[in-house]
C-alpha cells in the first residue's frame, strides 16, 4: 500500500491531481482533511487517520490525502491560534508514526511561483476569502513546512511565469515521484 499525501495553497489543483492519480490504480482511498470544529481535538484527528493508514483499514492499493497534518502548520497558525512548535510537533509526530510503520509515503507540494494566479483561480471555496495578503502568507508558510518534513517529497511547481502549467505536465512529474522516488 501506498500513502501520497497532496498539499499546497487553495487553488493550485490538488483535486485535479488527486483524481488523475486515482485513476492508475484499482483501490483507491481518498481522505480529505476539512478544518477541525475544534482546534484543540486536532492532533487527536492526526492521530486516528495515521492509525487507520498504518493498519490499513481501508484495505486499500493506495489512500491519498487531500490536505493533512503539514496543512496544520498553515491554516492551523494562521487562523486556528495553533503555535508554531505546537503544528510542528504534529507535523513531527505523524511524520514518525508513517516511518517507524514502514509505511510507504509520498508528500507532494504544489506549490505556485505567482500568487496573483492562486487568486485568479479562486474557487470560492478559500480560507484566504479572496485576500492576496492572506494567500502570500499561506503560501510562504507552505514553503516553510515543506522542508520539515520527514517524508519522501516533491515540491511541484504548477505554473510557468504567469501561466499554468497543463494538469498533465503536473501529473507527469508527481508520477514519476511516485513510481521513481527520484
Amino acid at each position: 500500500m501506498k500513502l501520497i499525501i497532496v498539499e499546497g495553497p487553495d487553488n493550485c489543483g490538488k483535486d485535479t491531481l488527486i483524481n488523475k492519480i486515482s485513476e492508475k490504480f484499482l483501490t483507491v482511498t481518498k481522505i480529505h482533511y476539512t478544518k477541525p470544529e475544534n482546534k484543540y481535538i486536532q492532533n487527536t484527528i492526526f492521530r486516528g487517520y495515521a492509525f487507520s493508514i498504518v493498519n490499513n483499514v481501508y484495505n486499500t492499493d493506495i489512500i491519498i490525502l487531500n490536505r493533512s497534518h503539514y496543512g496544520e502548520y498553515v491554516y492551523g497558525c494562521l487562523y486556528r491560534g495553533i503555535s508554531d512548535n505546537d503544528a510542528i510537533n504534529i507535523i513531527y509526530e505523524i511524520d514518525n508514526i508513517y516511518i517507524k510503520n514502514d509505511i510507504d509515503a509520498y508528500y507532494i507540494q504544489l506549490m505556485c511561483d505567482s500568487n496573483k494566479l492562486l487568486f485568479r483561480n479562486d474557487d470560492g471555496k478559500s480560507l484566504s476569502k479572496n485576500k492576496i495578503e492572506k494567500i502570500d502568507e499561506e503560501v510562504k508558510r507552505f514553503r516553510e513546512i515543506f522542508d520539515k518534513s520527514l517524508l519522501k517529497k516533491k515540491l511541484i511547481y504548477i505554473n510557468n511565469e504567469d501561466n499554468f502549467r497543463t494538469s498533465s505536465e503536473i501529473f507527469d512529474e508527481a508520477w514519476s515521484f511516485i513510481n521513481n522516488n527520484e
